[in-house]
C-alpha cells in the first residue's frame, strides 16, 4: 500500500488518470441511464399512441353500432313492416283465420291429464311437506303438540 501511495506522489499523472477514469465512468453510467430512460419513454409514447388510435377506432365502431341499431329499429317498426308486407302483396289475417297444424314429433303445447300424472309420478315434489305450512302453523304444532310431526 505504501508503494502505491509513493507512486501517486512521484507520478502526479496517475492521480489525474484516476480522476479522468472516474469522470469517464460517471459519464458512461449517466449515458447508459439516459439511454434506458429514452428507450422506455419512447416505448411508452408508442403505447399511448396505439391506445389512443384504438380508442378512436372503438368510438367509430360505437357510432356505427348506434347507427345500425337505429336503422334496425326503423325497419322493424310495426308500420314499416305493414307497409313492406303490403308492397309484397301480403294481406293481414284475423286470429280466427289462423289454424295450427300439429307436427309429428313436435312440441305439444297443452299436455293431457295422463301426461301430467305420468310426469308427477316420475318427478316427486322436491319441497318437504313441513316447509309447505306457514310459520304460525309450524309454531302452533311445535309448541303445543311437541313430538307430533306430519
Amino acid at each position: 500500500m505504501q508503494r502505491l501511495q509513493q507512486a501517486f506522489r512521484e507520478y502526479p499523472w496517475l492521480r489525474q488518470r484516476r480522476w479522468w477514469g472516474t469522470i469517464a465512468l460517471v459519464v458512461l453510467l449517466l449515458g447508459a441511464m439516459t439511454a434506458i430512460d429514452l428507450h422506455l419513454s419512447s416505448e411508452n409514447i408508442v403505447t399511448v399512441r396505439e391506445t389512443t388510435a384504438m380508442m378512436y377506432e372503438m368510438t367509430d365502431l360505437e357510432v356505427q353500432i348506434a347507427a345500425l341499431r337505429s336503422s334496425m329499429a326503423a325497419q322493424t317498426r310495426w308500420r314499416e313492416i305493414v307497409r313492406r308486407a303490403r308492397e309484397m302483396g301480403l294481406e293481414m289475417t284475423s286470429p280466427a283465420d289462423v289454424r295450427y297444424v300439429p307436427v309429428p314429433g313436435g312440441l305439444v303445447l297443452e299436455p293431457s291429464a295422463e301426461t301430467r300424472s305420468q310426469w308427477a309420478a316420475a318427478h316427486p315434489d322436491p319441497i318437504k311437506p313441513e316447509y309447505r305450512i306457514s310459520l304460525q302453523e309450524w309454531l302452533w304444532r311445535v309448541l303445543l303438540f311437541t313430538g307430533a310431526h306430519e
